[in-house]
């Protein structure tokens, strides 16, 4: 949220340069997110955008949780590393 500035139509955190989650998405772009469909996400909108603004963060940036799978093979790991 801090990295948000004016003239942002989103803010992407970046691990390493490359892009993590979440995105914070500004609403002028809803109605162009309301017409995805599938699996597609906001990459596809923001991708060649010149005013999407970064903020470099930690690795946790990189986790991608779609599915209960997924879910299960972080906290997996979460549990393993805690050992």
């Amino acid at each position: 949220m801090s990295a948000y500035r004016d003239g942002c139509s989103a803010v992407v955190p970046t691990h390493n340069g490359v892009r993590g989650n979440p995105v914070l998405i500004h609403r002028t772009l809803f109605p162009e997110l309301m017409r995805l469909s599938g699996d597609v996400g906001a990459r596809e909108i923001l991708r060649g955008r010149a005013d999407v603004c970064t903020v470099e963060c930690g690795p946790e940036v990189l986790i991608d949780i779609d599915t209960a799978s997924d879910l299960a093979r972080i906290l997996n790991m979460v549990n393993t590393n805690s050992q």
